[in-house]
C-alpha cells in the first residue's frame, strides 16, 4: 500500500469515534419486522388449530397438522432471534482493520477533517467513514456462503450502511423491515424467515383443504362457517400458483354441494311422487 508509506502513526484510541447508526429508524424498522413474524405466526398458528378442531377428523390428522405448524412457529421465531442477534459481518476495528492508514487520510484527521471518498487498493480499499480496511480475502463468511455465493449471486463485496453506519462483507442488502444488514453472517435467519413463512401458508392451505375435503357434509350442512375460511385462505395466498390452486378445490366444493343439493331434491320428489 504505497499510500500508506509515508502515514502518521495512530494508536486506537486516538482515532475518531465511528459514526453514529441512525438508532430511532432502526428501532422503528426492528419492531415492525418483529410484529410482522409475530403476528404472521399468530394468525398461521391459530388457523391451523382451528381447523384441525373440526371433530369429524381423525387423531392422527389433528396432530400432524398440529405438529408441523408448531414445528414452524418455534423455527421462525428462533431465526427472527437469530436474525435479530446475530452479527451480519461488520468490520470491527483493531490494529489488523485500521492500520496502515492512507496517508492523505491521516493527513486530514490531523487537521480535523472528513475524506469524501474510500481508498481503493486492489481488491481491498479503505472506508473513510470507519476507517478501516476491508479486505475480501481475510473475511469469515457464514456457512451459507458458499452456496449463496454459486446460486443466489452472493458476492464479497464491501458496503458501509448508512443506516447502521457501519462496514459490512458479503453485504446483500440492508433490509428496511428488520432493521439489519442482511450478509453472509445472517443471511441463512433471513431465508429462513421467508420459507417458513411461505411453508407455514402452504400447511394451513393444506390443513384447510383437507379438512373441508374430508368432512364435506359438515361443510355441506353449515356453509356459514367454512365458507369464511375459503375466503381467508384464497386471500391470504397472494401467490398465482397457490391461488388458482385454492381458487379451484373452492370451485369444486361449491359444484359439489350443488351436485349434492341437487341429488337431494331428486330423491325428495321421487319419494313424494311415490306416495
Amino acid at each position: 500500500m504505497a499510500s500508506a508509506c509515508n502515514a502518521p502513526e495512530f494508536n486506537m484510541h486516538e482515532l475518531p469515534p465511528l459514526p453514529s447508526p441512525l438508532r430511532k429508524v432502526q428501532r422503528r424498522q426492528e419492531m415492525l419486522g418483529c410484529a410482522l413474524v409475530l403476528s404472521i405466526t399468530t394468525f398461521l398458528v391459530g388457523a391451523t388449530h382451528a381447523v384441525s378442531c373440526i371433530e369429524e377428523l381423525s387423531f392422527t390428522f389433528v396432530w400432524t397438522c398440529r405438529g408441523c405448524i408448531y414445528a414452524e412457529a418455534v423455527l421462525a421465531v428462533l431465526c427472527l432471534i437469530g436474525l435479530m442477534l446475530a452479527d451480519p459481518g461488520i468490520v470491527q476495528r483493531s490494529t489488523e482493520t485500521c492500520l496502515p492508514m492512507p496517508e492523505h487520510v491521516g493527513d486530514m484527521i490531523l487537521r480535523g477533517e472528513r475524506c469524501a471518498e474510500n481508498v481503493v487498493d486492489g481488491a481491498s480499499s479503505f472506508c473513510v467513514r470507519c476507517l478501516v480496511w476491508r479486505h475480501p480475502e481475510k473475511m469469515p463468511s457464514g456457512f451459507l456462503t458458499p452456496l449463496l455465493s454459486k446460486y443466489a449471486g452472493l458476492k464479497a463485496r464491501p458496503h458501509h450502511c448508512s443506516i447502521c453506519q457501519r462496514c459490512v462483507m458479503h453485504f446483500d442488502h440492508h433490509c428496511g423491515v428488520f432493521g439489519r444488514c442482511i450478509a453472509a453472517g445472517n443471511i441463512g435467519f433471513f431465508y429462513g424467515l421467508i420459507c417458513l413463512g411461505s411453508l407455514g401458508g402452504l400447511t394451513w392451505a393444506l390443513a384447510t383443504v383437507l379438512a373441508l375435503s374430508l368432512t364435506f357434509d359438515a361443510v355441506r350442512e353449515k356453509p356459514e362457517i367454512y365458507v369464511p375460511i375459503c375466503v381467508l385462505l384464497a386471500l391470504y395466498c397472494c401467490r398465482r400458483p397457490l391461488q388458482s390452486f385454492v381458487l379451484v378445490v373452492i370451485r369444486y366444493c361449491a359444484m359439489k354441494c350443488k351436485l349434492h343439493r341437487a341429488a337431494d331434491a331428486e330423491g325428495s320428489s321421487n319419494v313424494s311422487s311415490s306416495t
